[in-house]
């Protein structure tokens, strides 16, 4: 087997990648089917956060304070992120129907189990007062999580060998660098199936950081490309995914969810938090993958935002889409996002980018946005707003921002579609040698 591109390893020899399980825990509930069942009835999720994640007492006149909680009866003895993740990842398991082999586990994540961090420092210092401490408590505090989710997961597909994991702390992408690594382990043959996603709590110094630079929208609504748009709302969740190669899922005789054609990460480098404003970054990273997927943008589908609500991302996002696909192409393509009823949901937030995606591919149609009642005018891209519009194509690009300007957008297809434009890659490569 030839060695894939160190540039590009989901274009690899076991390209594309086959999605044969999606979980998800999030604030409407555990399964990919609560979050349909909220989008379908345009369901709001989110609620005034509880004492041990918003300091002091309750106060209705700081709408900030709301945000999205899992319900999370018991943990079983484990942390709180590991519970999310453990309940996401299995039930992704679960669908694949995955049963012996090696498995790789990648996970992103902010700062892991940072309700325990907490616990942790203020047991020694007081509130907070140190976050030198906090920085170097967070390392044993993510091994401790991520040793958790491995230790279920080994118990419950105990005929598989598991690959020590991988843990990515990179913002609101660390579930796309996850995934980074989940193609490599696939490429370089060091797996069979790769289980993949991001996970973050909710957690008192998670939502006061957020609260402190002002990103957080003081009318505790989101209003996705409104013009009164004034910030995001946060929320936890667990999104994950299992991967493998095409052939490989073909011949378990595993049904297809969706194959991942391509991905790519951009840094802006222009501000501590925020993005550039005009989107160049982004426009980059949406350039690249469509250009690694060899899809034109006739064949494209659907796309999918993440970050709405503030008046800074929504805009940023709109250029960038235009920037890179032109006005014609992003104008007519139907745009949608399922915050409106979760909230920006952190280090899962990439994941449960692909997740969407397949909801959409497997359904035919984008669900609309809620919130929206009067459109920016520097937002001029086709939301999906009144009732759930029909994709264009079986494809969705999905788009991902983090704090810093971190940039993310992959394309998922249908496997009808990736391997036409597999064979077209083939046909390309062929005509190239032939013609040197």
């Amino acid at each position: 087997m030839s060695a894939p591109s160190k540039g590009n390893l989901l274009g690899g020899p076991v390209a594309p990648l086959a999605i044969v399980g999606v979980g998800l825990v999030s604030p409407s509930g555990f399964g990919v089917e609560a979050l349909l069942q909220a989008l379908l009835e345009r369901r709001c999720c989110l609620s005034v956060l509880p004492s041990a994640v918003r300091p002091g007492a309750i106060d209705r006149s700081e709408p900030a304070d709301i945000g999205g909680r899992v319900a999370l009866a018991a943990c079983s003895g484990f942390h709180r992120a590991s519970s999310l993740a453990i309940a996401a990842a299995s039930e992704a398991l679960e669908q694949a129907k995955v049963r012996a082999g090696r498995i790789s586990l990648s996970v992103g994540t902010a700062l892991g189990e940072s309700g325990a961090l907490e616990r942790e420092v203020e047991a020694e210092l007081g509130p907070l007062k140190d976050p030198a401490v906090s920085l170097v408590s967070c390392d044993s505090s993510v091994d401790a999580f991520v040793g958790e989710i491995r230790g279920k997961l080994q118990s419950t597909v105990p005929g598989a060998t598991w690959l020590s994991p991988g843990v990515f702390s990179v913002t609101c992408v660390s579930g796309l660098c996850a995934l980074e690594q989940a193609a490599a382990d696939l490429a370089f043959d060091r797996s069979d199936h790769a289980v993949v996603g991001g996970v973050d709590v909710l957690s008192r110094f998670m939502h006061s950081g957020f609260k402190a630079l002002g990103a957080l929208s003081p009318s505790g609504r989101i209003r996705p490309f409104d013009v009164h748009h004034d910030g995001i709302l946060i929320g936890e969740a667990a999104a994950f995914l299992v991967l493998e190669p095409v052939r490989r899922a073909r011949a378990r005789d595993r049904n297809v969810l969706g194959c991942i054609v391509s991905q790519r990460l951009v840094s802006d480098a222009c501000h501590l938090t925020s993005p550039d404003p005009e989107g160049r970054g982004m426009a980059r990273a949406i350039s690249g993958a469509m250009s690694d997927a060899g899809l034109n943008h006739g064949e494209l589908g659907g796309v999918t935002f993440t970050a709405v609500g503030s008046a800074v991302y929504d805009r940023m996002l709109s250029r960038a889409l235009i920037e890179a696909l032109g006005k014609n192409t992003a104008e007519r393509l139907p745009v949608s996002s399922w915050e409106s009823a979760t909230g920006h949901l952190l280090a899962a937030t990439g994941a449960l980018g692909y997740v969407h995606g397949v909801m959409a591919l497997c359904r035919g149609f984008l669900d609309p946005l809620w919130g929206f009642q009067e459109r920016d005018p520097e937002c001029r891209l086709r939301y999906v707003i009144d009732r759930p519009e029909p994709l264009a194509a079986p494809s969705v690009l999905a788009l991902t921002v983090g704090f810093g300007g971190q940039n993310g957008a992959a394309v998922i297809t249908s496997e009808s579609l990736a391997a036409d434009l597999m064979a077209r890659k083939r046909s390309r490569s062929l005509g190239e040698g032939g013609s040197s």
